[in-house]
């Protein structure tokens, strides 16, 4: 009777495991599912202006890398530390970051893009613009690019993991 009773407590434990288990990694997969393409629109078109005074900036900046991340207070240009020189641009930059709107800038190329949604599994999501407006923008493991109501503006998504098992003849897909 004992051994069937510990039996019995093992199988419900084992159970419990496993359904707890497939809760979780539902959970873990909505959490880790890029924002949707309008998502993304609206809150590109809620700061048109502050991204587009970052673009304007960012492009007659001279530099063909640039990154900016949410945790410092200057820019690696062409891999050079430097201060954002220009006190309205810092400041916009800052609002964008401390108002969660993003938590990257990246101009690389003809590229600028803004890193908006990170998820667990190597996975990234954002707006990119393409300065000259005519050749799409180049986003390291891009999966998705679409266009934006914008001119030259573009919805991505970025994932190492799908980026790495596509083909060479493989495109970009479609939302």
């Amino acid at each position: 009777m004992k051994k069937y009773a510990i039996l019995i407590v093992l199988v419900v434990f084992l159970v419990s495991l496993i359904l707890i288990s497939n809760l979780m990694f539902s959970l873990l997969e909505k959490a880790d599912t890029p924002p949707e393409i309008g998502v993304v629109q609206e809150q590109f078109q809620n700061r048109c202006a502050d991204i587009s005074l970052v673009v304007d900036y960012l492009a007659a900046s001279g530099y063909e890398n640039v990154y900016i991340n949410d945790r410092e207070k200057d820019m690696l240009a062409d891999f050079v530390r430097m201060p954002i020189d220009d006190l309205e641009i810092y400041t916009v930059i800052t609002d964008l970051f401390e108002s969660g709107y993003c938590t990257q800038i990246n101009k690389i190329g003809n590229t600028i893009y803004f890193l908006q949604w990170k998820g667990i599994r190597d996975i990234g999501c954002g707006v990119a613009y393409s300065i000259n407006g005519i050749d799409l923008p180049k986003i390291q493991y891009a999966t998705e690019l679409v266009p934006l109501s914008e001119d030259s503006w573009y919805y991505y998504v970025a994932d190492y993991n799908e980026a790495r098992s596509l083909t060479a003849g493989d495109e970009l897909r479609e939302p």
